[in-house]
């Protein structure tokens, strides 16, 4: 796990870096004979717009949060594609990885135990998000000295921005206008489901959400 880093003056840095949550990756190529694995490669672009704001809880107690825009950025040849369905709202949503082959072909793969789908209520965001992705941390400038501790964070990806135009599509592939329906926002029932990165783009989660800080 590589750690990103900004520093925040008075000698604090924040953190961010990706749990991975089981995904394949590499960024290369996986398999030496035959069609080759285009493999994603997630990296936590360093955090960005630091803002104090003080936030109030129903029962009226108070915290003072360090909100930041993070950021999920794949630098891989193939994107991060996470497929599931089931056949009832009975049935857990397990999560499944399609990757995609030089020949165009793919294959789905079941991901491991720790990545998990889970339908988001407490954040007031109200759609799925596979969980274990991130997790975001203060500490001293010398990282010797833990101020916050980490914190994991569950993400609905999505191509927010082209940031290297020398690899993946030109225009958004993991996006509502694909039938993203903004990981099945409102539906809990839901039996499918995709969300993704493409390669070359990366996700924005705004420093405006909720979760989204360090306390």
């Amino acid at each position: 796990m590589k750690w990103r880093a900004v520093s925040l003056g008075a000698g604090m840095l924040l953190l961010a870096a990706l749990c991975a949550a089981g995904a394949a990756g590499g960024g290369a190529f996986a398999r030496a004979a035959g069609p080759a694995d285009l493999l994603p490669d997630l990296v936590a672009d360093p955090p960005a717009h630091p803002l104090l704001d003080y936030y109030a809880y129903p029962d009226g107690s108070h915290d003072l949060l360090l909100r930041f825009d993070g950021y999920v950025h794949n630098a891989g040849a193939g994107a991060l594609d996470i497929r599931a369905s089931r056949a009832s709202t009975l049935q857990p949503l397990p999560p499944m990885q399609r990757l995609y082959r030089s020949d165009g072909s793919f294959h789905d793969d079941p991901m491991p135990a720790n990545a998990q789908l889970f339908y988001s209520n407490a954040d007031g965001h109200h759609h799925w998000h596979l969980q274990n992705v991130a997790r975001y941390s203060l500490s001293s400038r010398d990282r010797k000295h833990l101020v916050a501790p980490a914190l994991k964070v569950g993400f609905c990806f999505e191509d927010s921005e082209h940031v290297d135009t020398t690899i993946g599509p030109s225009a958004p592939v993991y996006s509502d206008a694909h039938g993203r329906h903004f990981c099945q926002k409102n539906q809990p029932g839901a039996l499918s489901l995709f969300e993704g990165v493409s390669a070359g783009w990366r996700d924005l989660y705004a420093r405006n959400l909720a979760l989204q800080w360090v306390v």
